[in-house]
């Protein structure tokens, strides 16, 4: 989930924290809380409360997932380096910790103030889980550092398209199937919106509460159908993200990318159920990563 926060209450180190988004205040660990730490890597300022040894491998983590990343956008993006600017990130040790700071349910977020990144996120899940959150709202963030504003659809439809990444001895794997989609991948497609209902939705439509999961599942099912079923499908893919980068707005983008293509809302509603998923491999050797500063 990409949004616009202010800073205010990130600084979780040392003190209690009444945030203004929040209903509750952080508890320090002079005031039977928890014990925070702040590590710094080369792309990261991680403040977390787990506890030293977690936190030591969650900073590491997040460069490793970092530099897999920077390795495979430009399968969907045209290649500019990578901003330097540290990504300010507060993982929270429980998910519920997560809650009372944003105010809301969310199993993380970014956003962009004064020219810097922030990301929250949660250990509410393990394993898979925790990592494809991870891994989704940091490509919101290298998304962000490419161009101002995307549609909302691609956005979110590319950091679920990522969030699956997986790194296997030389190469790097994106595209599976992210966790919870499985039902919607095999069961019925009728209930999605359309492709033009899609790239025209709003913020407040595309999040609302009960469209939230379905709008999410066919951004997704849309970037999976155009990168992955076919080479012109794929072309004319590149083509769109291209055309928004260098600052074409996104209805003459689209024309200029899929026209003469013919109408995809069946294609597209019929891409489902596949056992198989086709997805994008690329050869990816990963760096030893240094221990971070704490």
């Amino acid at each position: 989930m990409t949004a616009r926060w202010t800073k205010v209450g990130i600084l979780l180190i040392a003190c209690a924290v009444a945030c203004a988004c929040a209903p509750r205040e952080l508890i320090c660990l002079k005031r039977g809380g928890d014990a925070w730490y702040e590590l710094r890597s080369e792309h990261f300022i991680l403040r977390t409360n787990l506890d030293r040894g977690e936190a030591k491998t969650r900073s590491r983590q997040l460069e490793r997932m970092h530099d897999a990343l920077a390795h495979t956008i430009s399968l969907v993006l045209p290649y500019q380096s990578t901003p330097s600017d540290q990504i300010e990130v507060v993982h929270f040790s429980h998910p519920m910790q997560l809650y009372e700071f944003v105010g809301e349910s969310t199993g993380g977020f970014m956003s962009r103030d004064q020219g810097g990144v922030f990301i929250a996120s949660s250990e509410g899940y393990t394993g898979k889980g925790r990592d494809h959150l991870l891994m989704h709202e940091l490509t919101h963030r290298f998304l962000a550092a490419q161009v101002d504003r995307y549609p909302r659809w691609l956005t979110e439809g590319l950091a679920g398209f990522y969030e699956t990444l997986v790194v296997d001895d030389d190469k790097v794997t994106v595209g599976g199937l992210p966790g919870g989609y499985s039902q919607l991948w095999f069961g019925s497609s009728g209930s999605f919106p359309s492709l033009s209902e899609l790239r025209e939705m709003d913020a407040e439509t595309f999040y609302a509460v009960k469209r939230k999961r379905g709008n999410y599942f066919a951004s997704w099912r849309l970037i999976h159908f155009l990168a992955n079923t076919s080479p012109e499908r794929y072309q004319r893919f590149r083509h769109y993200t291209e055309s928004l980068v260098n600052g074409i707005p996104e209805a003459e983008a689209w024309k200029l990318s899929f026209g003469g293509a013919g109408d995809l809302n069946g294609p597209v509603r019929e891409y489902r159920a596949t056992r198989t998923l086709g997805k994008r491999k690329v050869e990816y050797f990963a760096p030893d990563v240094p221990e971070p500063e704490i």
